[in-house]
């Protein structure tokens, strides 16, 4: 079954398994922006090419086991709208690190810190089992930077606080050490650690 998925423009690249992946609170090489390092062999990468958007393939592909995402600056243009995020992926519920560029995070962070309870009784129906990002450079925010960046780093923080406040913290945020100088990391709180990689 696929373990991994990255997400380019026009591409989806999937990562199959042979045993579980055990290096899912290791960092990956974030200036790659890849599956590839994770600890376990892989049978092979299949990928499927589209015009335009990729993501509506998710659904139609086995993803019960899927564990990590990797989206490219690229991709995540598509997704940066509202509700896309519960649209397309809201099936993904085994997925633990997500990996994505900061500067394009802000409507994933709204998505990521609504609190819902689905029809499991799970807390979130988004990515219930998330326990890392991996946060690196690219994107290009569509705002002013300083407004932007105001909203983006709030929105990050809300994503930590709902999830703690539900007993379902973030373990981890892995970040590429190009962003290092931003103050939110002095806000971060609680267990969640912050690693700096690169």
């Amino acid at each position: 079954s696929v373990h991994g998925v990255k997400l380019l423009a026009h591409t989806l690249a999937l990562y199959y398994a042979v045993g579980d992946p055990t290096s899912l609170s290791v960092p990956l090489e974030l200036a790659q922006n890849d599956l590839g390092d994770w600890s376990f062999e892989s049978r092979g990468r299949r990928r499927i090419s589209a015009s335009g958007n990729v993501a509506q393939f998710l659904r139609l592909l086995p993803m019960d086991n899927l564990r990590a995402i990797s989206i490219s600056p690229e991709a995540m243009e598509y997704y940066d709208a509202n509700n896309y995020w519960q649209d397309y992926f809201i099936q993904l519920q085994s997925v633990e690190r997500i990996s994505i560029p900061y500067l394009s995070g802000l409507q994933l962070f709204y998505a990521l810190a609504k609190a819902d309870l689905d029809s499991t009784g799970a807390a979130f129906s988004l990515f219930p089992r998330l326990r890392h990002l991996a946060l690196h450079t690219g994107g290009v925010p569509p705002k002013t930077m300083g407004d932007y960046h105001a909203a983006l780093d709030m929105a990050l923080l809300e994503v930590l606080d709902v999830r703690r406040g539900k007993d379902l913290p973030l373990e981890g945020l892995f970040v590429d050490r190009a962003l290092a100088d931003l103050d939110v990391w002095n806000d971060v709180r609680g267990a969640t650690a912050i690693i700096f990689i690169n």
